[in-house]
């Protein structure tokens, strides 16, 4: 297996991530995507590392990148936006399904957390992609999500700071364009979902939220012991079992 640093992008600016590669030459790629304040690692354990690898072993190619304004992409987190991340993604696909050697045919999407609503709103809009998985991926969107709270906060002095990050107005404002139901009515590939139950962040009723409006091929899958890091030896073991399991069925490896 090989693992390659990449960096490309557009308008002078350049995201990064690391192309996973398996010993015969792939059919499949999957893309991975982070979740709101984290990057290519994925969480503290580094479980996108862990997954990648594991999804190669099995012959699937894999890439894990920053958006822009996390890691070592360019750009600044207070840009960050559902609409500058759906482009990274946009950016990401474009690379590896027209200027690869690649020329990758079957797109599979990855997604944790906020990671989970970008590629869910990626997946509804671009053909190129064959199936869908989240892990707790978020499902509401920012305004369900947050709460009328957090909106007064964001009026009242146009920002406000969680987890050490800087939340603007830019990225609310952007945000209320979207409608993730709406958008996961257009799905007809296979999506599959995990949730945990110790999640204090992305509750498994997101997840039941999306399995009920979805017309195609679904599943959702709840972890008792899993949080939103992916905690825990056994953990990671089940969720890289099912997501294979998902991916053995619906890529055609």
């Amino acid at each position: 297996m090989k693992e390659i640093p990449l960096a490309f992008g557009k308008r002078g600016q350049k995201i990064r991530g690391i192309l996973h590669l398996p010993r015969n030459k792939p059919t499949v790629l999957i893309i991975m995507s982070h979740g709101w304040g984290g990057n290519r690692l994925g969480t503290w354990n580094s479980f996108f590392v862990r997954a990648a690898r594991e999804f190669a072993k099995k012959g699937y190619a894999v890439f894990r990148f920053d958006f822009r304004g996390s890691g070592d992409s360019d750009g600044i987190f207070e840009k960050q936006t559902i609409t500058s991340m759906l482009k990274d993604l946009d950016t990401a696909t474009d690379h590896f399904s027209r200027n690869s050697e690649m020329k990758a045919k079957n797109i599979i999407l990855i997604g944790h957390s906020q990671g989970g609503y970008v590629s869910l709103l990626k997946a509804a809009q671009d053909k190129r992609i064959r199936s869908l998985i989240l892990w707790m991926g978020r499902i509401s969107d920012l305004k369900e999500y947050w709460g009328s709270m957090w909106f007064e906060e964001m009026e009242r002095k146009g920002y406000f700071h969680s987890f050490e990050n800087k939340i603007t107005s830019e990225y609310a404002e952007d945000s209320l364009k979207y409608k993730s139901l709406e958008a996961a009515k257009k799905i007809r590939i296979p999506v599959g979902m995990i949730y945990g139950e110790s999640d204090s962040f992305i509750p498994p009723s997101e997840g039941m939220k999306l399995f009920t409006v979805l017309k195609g091929q679904k599943e959702l899958k709840i972890i008792e012991s899993l949080d939103h890091e992916f905690s825990g030896e056994e953990n990671m073991k089940k969720v890289i079992t099912v997501t294979l399991k998902w991916l053995g069925k619906w890529s055609g490896i």
